[in-house]
């Protein structure tokens, strides 16, 4: 069916009608006309034209996708994510997919991202390597909020083929993650190590050839109480005060999104401090705030 496109342009496009038959005819009708073949052709031979064209002009094949939904958002431009490989940032929140994970102590990166995206009016309206995906401006920089749909232990499985269609490199991915080496509330930016016992992020790692230069933002989600099972309790839900807490974090983590976006991520570091959980068990970081307000 190709082959047949290719002769119709061959008929209009002098440069085609030159070519040789075959392989060498669809390359060049692909790289002389590839408006005019996919106007020619059915919707879904189109798609993979246009797929096939793109992943040509960046010099490789681009991953497959299990679903694409094409955005009717005149806002959402591929153009600004074909700048250099450094000038762009993908936003990882890590969690597993279904409603009966939300609001889940493993589920603060699928959280922060939902956040983050509300807030810098980013829709996550596409289905892209596994993820759902959004792409906006953050701070003038051009990023991708994603979401893996993987299930948690393998995220690579999104991540990986993501950073590689679009060109984006390890140090310019934040991945955001739960951790419970941290105070439910407390935050931490590293710019890199190891998985931290965490099978997400151990996964991510093992899918870029174990590069561990990949920046992370850690929510922490406290200790299991006792002896309980660590597997069963990253799956409870916040309690009622530790909510409270929670969302004051989900603000704090977009704001450090913002400062690493317009600084970079080793000067944000050192502007940034994440708050630390009050002492007093039953206040949270708002009402800490207003109690120190009217000491003052």
């Amino acid at each position: 069916m190709i082959l047949s496109y290719a002769a119709a342009v061959g008929r209009f496009h002098p440069q085609v009608a030159r070519s040789s038959s075959g392989a060498a005819g669809i390359a060049q009708a692909l790289r002389v006309a590839p408006a005019f073949i996919t106007r020619l052709a059915p919707p879904a031979l189109a798609w993979r034209i246009s797929f096939v064209t793109r992943a040509n002009a960046g010099g490789r094949e681009g991953p497959s996708s299990s679903q694409e939904e094409e955005s009717d958002d005149p806002d959402d431009n591929e153009e600004p994510f074909k700048r250099p490989r450094a000038s762009k940032w993908m936003i990882v929140g890590l969690g597993n997919p279904g409603s009966k994970f939300v609001g889940t102590r493993h589920n603060v990166g699928f959280e922060a991202i939902d956040l983050l995206a509300l807030q810098e009016n980013i829709k996550l309206n596409t289905i892209q390597c596994k993820a759902l995906v959004g792409k906006g401006m953050i701070e003038g920089v051009p990023v991708l909020l994603v979401k893996p749909q993987t299930y948690m232990n393998l995220s690579g499985d999104a991540v990986s083929p993501l950073a590689l269609y679009y060109r984006v490199k390890p140090d310019n991915i934040l991945v955001i993650h739960d951790d419970m080496n941290l105070d439910v509330a407390a935050m931490k930016m590293v710019p890199k190590g190891g998985p931290g016992g965490h099978n997400g992020m151990r996964n991510i790692i093992e899918r870029f050839k174990d590069n561990k230069n990949i920046p992370r933002l850690r929510i922490g989600i406290g200790r299991p109480p006792g002896a309980m099972d660590p597997k069963a309790y990253v799956l409870q839900k916040f309690t009622q005060r530790e909510k409270v807490e929670i969302d004051v974090c989900y603000e704090r983590g977009a704001d450090a999104v913002r400062l690493i976006m317009s600084d970079g991520f080793v000067a944000a570091v050192s502007k940034w401090r994440s708050p630390k959980r009050s002492r007093d068990p039953t206040a949270s970081p708002a009402a800490t705030a207003q109690q120190r307000a009217k000491k003052e």
